[in-house]
């Protein structure tokens, strides 16, 4: 008997009442031209309906629709209904959200349907022919606001008849026609001599800050605003948060803000103002913050490959995951698992070489990935991992996760290459030593392995390191996802595994949290390893083999001044100069940063940036590098491959007095190949400048690690002491 309509084409809503019940039925449309039903229910709110039917309703804004019941109670009630509600199972339920009671109760309060318009914020309204066509204002940001404008009667007779059925129809157009249909009087169109009171403007959608580094070639503030039209819009700036005070920004009246290019003075906050005739708001203040990027002259850029897919190494759907860089041949691998194939690159230009077709030979198709992490030995030997998966009905067998090794690769061209050699087939993490399981360790089964992995030593002394994926509620395998594995091998071929039970005194139970080592391993020296995965710590990690134990010896969630390591990982290590890089997924754009390992208990201190060559998201985390000396290869996935050349940088450091034997010893952390003078002086204060002494003489420093100096005498008066770098 009446229905409603919104929108156009795929945006087309249809509404219906159902006779003698509050319920509805809503009809959407994916093509604008086949519809589908949802039955909208009311469970409270509403007066109680009798057997007829539910005449007047219209949309209003903001997936709403107001209804008028019958019977004449004068109330005009506003309905919600979810904005997700096609996707739902009828019934939906819907709710009043708001009530209006300046409607008048005349004919009984049934009427012959009405129309809105949400942009000129005007309601009409008529019962029937003995009754006025009425206008009112209702705005689409305050339903509450309901107020009559002006009213008007038919102009031909109604004799013909009494609307006994209430049939006919109302329909606002724009804000100067009212079309009235009135089954038993005849069919009316009305002029308005009307001009709607603007609607001040509200905002939607607020601004947005953030930070970015000044290689970002720009940032975009967006807001969305509703109101009478037109909207002016103007964008302010201040330095504070204080929008009464903020600086107009010269030509900044479109409701998209545009910083290019990005400079350290581009930080601030920002704000915009927008006025139409009805009035003004402002929006909330947002910060942006632009930082220039840390630099070193120890390093520079040898070369940057971005995603750009015009290789298959460099797509954009995280299928590249792993790179290793093997110094004999000067050849950097990377492994890219939707082919299932290893691509050589010059090292020192970045350059195409070959390609291996064959390393997924051995490796179980079955698993998530038949290739995933790639690394190379101290010999040259080069070994490919999966990743597996442990879901029922991937894995072919009861074994998906496997190392392929290529025996050598003799002059780094790819060319003929050795069949590849299983070295490894299994579940690494089924591997405890009986003194772990003693101590209390358990293990269930089913980790995800070939996210993280770091390969160390040739020949017998080779070492291959795991780390495993976080636990997601099961969705990637049923193991515990902290359990890390290192593979031996007696015969430089075939590896067998221990599966090593971390502890962590830094954390309350003791153990590492799910997925610690997931994104992130690499070696450190002697018998420790590193992890580091976004949104966890960096941690050196003491091991030991005959027991199957490793404990966490450091653990850093921040830096030493600059940088950042919460979204840190894909990291590779220097051990001998004590330098830690890794990708920041969470930069915009992404980078790869550098760091001063920890030593004497201090932070990492970050000291340089390298942005990859692509803006994308990498919102897996999938990262890789790898560092040996001067050179640093790192794999972003989804936005490129660097190369990096670098010497050991003199960085700030710190200095541990300790007491040992009655004597006071002075310890700081040094690098090859720099001269450290200690120096003392009585007093730091005063209005005379601190006059130094030498200490001793000068020590330069063979190896990257410490140096310290020993204090025999207490005797004379108090002394400060630092030590100069050169």
């Amino acid at each position: 008997d009446s229905f409603a309509m919104t929108g156009s084409g795929t945006s087309t809503l249809l509404l219906f009442t159902i006779g003698g019940s509050n319920a509805f039925v809503l009809f959407s449309t994916t093509d604008g031209v086949n519809f589908t039903p949802t039955v909208l229910t009311v469970s409270s709110g509403l007066p109680a309906t009798g057997s007829g039917v539910q005449i007047g309703y219209a949309f209003y804004t903001n997936n709403t629709f107001m209804l008028a019941p019958n019977g004449g109670s004068g109330k005009l009630y506003l309905i919600q209904y979810p904005t997700n509600f096609a996707s739902l199972a009828s019934p939906v339920a819907a709710t009043v959200i708001a009530t209006n009671s300046s409607l008048p109760t005349g004919n009984a309060g049934n009427w012959l349907d009405f129309s809105y318009n949400a942009a000129a914020g005007l309601l009409a309204l008529h019962p029937n022919a003995s009754t006025p066509i009425s206008l009112y204002a209702l705005p689409s940001n305050n339903f509450s606001g309901l107020a009559l404008l002006a009213s008007t009667n038919l102009s031909f007779s109604t004799s013909t008849g009494v609307n006994g059925n209430e049939t006919g129809d109302t329909a606002l157009a724009g804000t100067n026609e009212i079309y009235t249909l009135d089954t038993s009087a005849g069919l009316q169109a009305t002029t308005i001599a009307f001009a709607a009171a603007p609607i001040p403007p509200t905002i939607t959608t607020q601004p947005v800050g953030g930070s970015v580094y000044t290689t970002a070639s720009n940032f975009t503030f967006n807001v969305a605003a509703q109101g009478t039209q037109p909207l002016t819009y103007q964008w302010q700036y201040n330095t504070v948060s204080n929008i009464s005070t903020a600086t107009n920004i010269p030509g900044a009246t479109n409701n998209s803000l545009v910083l290019s290019p990005l400079t350290t003075n581009s930080s601030g906050w920002y704000d915009v103002e927008i006025s139409n005739a009805g009035g003004a708001t402002n929006s909330i203040a947002v910060q942006l913050t632009v930082s220039a990027p840390l630099s070193n002259p120890s390093v520079s850029v040898m070369w940057s490959l971005p995603a750009d897919n015009s290789q298959p190494y460099l797509d954009t759907g995280y299928n590249t995951r792993g790179l290793a860089f093997d110094p004999a041949t000067m050849t950097v691998v990377v492994a890219e698992h939707a082919s299932a194939n290893i691509y050589g690159l010059n090292a020192t230009n970045g350059q195409y070489k070959f390609t291996i077709t064959t390393p997924s030979t051995g490796l179980p198709s079955g698993s998530i990935f038949p290739v995933g992490q790639v690394g190379v030995g101290d010999d040259g030997v080069l070994y490919v991992c999966n990743v597996s998966s442990y879901q029922p009905g991937q894995q072919s067998g009861s074994d998906d996760f496997s190392i392929v090794s290529f025996p050598y690769v003799a002059d780094g061209s790819g060319t003929n290459p050795p069949a590849p050699y299983q070295a490894w087939l299994g579940d690494p993490g089924n591997y405890l030593t009986s003194t772990a399981t003693g101590n209390g360790a358990t293990y269930s089964g089913g980790d995800r392995w070939g996210d993280s992995f770091a390969v160390r030593g040739g020949g017998v002394n080779t070492q291959i390191l795991l780390g495993t994926y976080e636990d997601l509620n099961n969705q990637f395998g049923t193991g515990p996802g902290t359990n890390i594995a290192i593979l031996t091998t007696t015969d430089g071929q075939n590896f067998t595994p221990t599966t090593l039970v971390i502890t962590d005194p830094t954390q309350p139970n003791g153990m590492p949290s799910s997925g610690f080592a997931y994104l992130g391993v690499a070696w450190g020296s002697s018998n420790t390893f590193w992890t580091k995965s976004p949104g966890f710590n960096l941690r050196q990690i003491r091991f030991d083999l005959a027991s199957g134990t490793g404990t966490v010896i450091q653990s850093f969630a921040t830096t030493a001044g600059a940088g950042s390591l919460s979204t840190l990982d894909g990291i590779g290590l220097d051990n001998a100069n004590n330098i830690l890089a890794g990708v920041q997924t969470s930069d915009d754009p992404n980078d790869l940063e550098l760091f001063q390992i920890p030593s004497l208990g201090f932070p990492p201190q970050a000291y340089y940036q390298a942005f990859f060559g692509a803006y994308n998201p990498n919102i897996n985390g999938n990262a890789a590098t790898t560092i040996k000396f001067p050179y640093i290869f790192s794999l972003d996935a989804n936005n490129g491959i660097l190369g990096l050349i670098y010497s050991v940088p003199l960085l700030p450091f710190n200095i541990v007095s300790t007491n040992s034997g009655g004597h006071q010893v002075l310890t700081w952390q040094s690098v090859v190949g720099h001269t450290y003078q200690v120096q003392s002086t009585p007093a730091l204060h005063g209005t005379v400048p601190a006059t130094w002494s030498n200490v001793g003489s000068p020590v330069t420093a063979s190896s990257s690690g410490t140096l310290s100096y020993t204090n025999t005498s207490y005797a004379g008066s108090a002394l400060y002491y630092r030590v100069m770098a050169r």
